[in-house]
């Protein structure tokens, strides 16, 4: 994650928000030779630490609670699952967009997503789109595999949401459709 994210930070897409203990984030850093500085180049929210936290917890708490979440459990949850707090970052505005899944199963990422963010009014399915910044331009690649069986009428829902999603990136997108 963090050779995407200086890679984001390289080509001035971003300026990337980190979650994770400082003490780790900055020893991973030095040791994979990047050039980004916490705090300079990068935020950083360390669950340890950072003053929302009882602000992201009580937010979570009020999301979950009907699924029987219980605040002690919120709190537990929101110190220790990066992709929640990624996630609530970005319900709060906090953040645009988030990266999640480098490790773990994608259900176990896809799943807070769901709960926390949603789905955007009127659309009733989820896809993946990917993103590669390659020498020749950037690449996105929508993919509808958390869908058994997608209907031709789904992926041509899910081609038109992600070349609005690629719109906001400034790029006038054009669709291949494989199969």
């Amino acid at each position: 994650m963090l050779f995407r994210s200086q890679a984001a930070l390289d080509e001035g897409i971003v300026k990337p928000i980190l979650i994770g203990r400082r003490s780790v984030v900055e020893q991973r850093i030095e040791r994979l030779s990047l050039r980004m500085r916490v705090g300079i180049d990068c935020e950083l929210v360390d669950p340890d630490k950072d003053d929302r936290y009882r602000e992201y917890y009580s937010l979570y708490h009020t999301i979950m609670r009907r699924r029987g979440v219980s605040r002690n459990e919120a709190r537990v949850v929101v110190r220790t699952n990066t992709t929640v707090i990624a996630a609530l970052m970005v319900r709060r505005g906090e953040a645009d967009a988030m990266i999640a899944g480098v490790r773990g199963r994608y259900v176990e990422h896809l799943s807070p997503i769901f709960q926390i963010i949603g789905l955007k009014p009127g659309v009733n399915r989820a896809a993946a789109l990917g993103m590669m910044l390659l020498p020749k331009g950037t690449i996105f690649i929508c993919d509808p595999f958390v869908n058994a069986n997608p209907t031709p009428e789904v992926v041509a829902e899910f081609t038109v949401l992600a070349a609005e999603e690629i719109r906001r990136f400034g790029i006038e997108p054009r669709a291949a459709l494989l199969s």
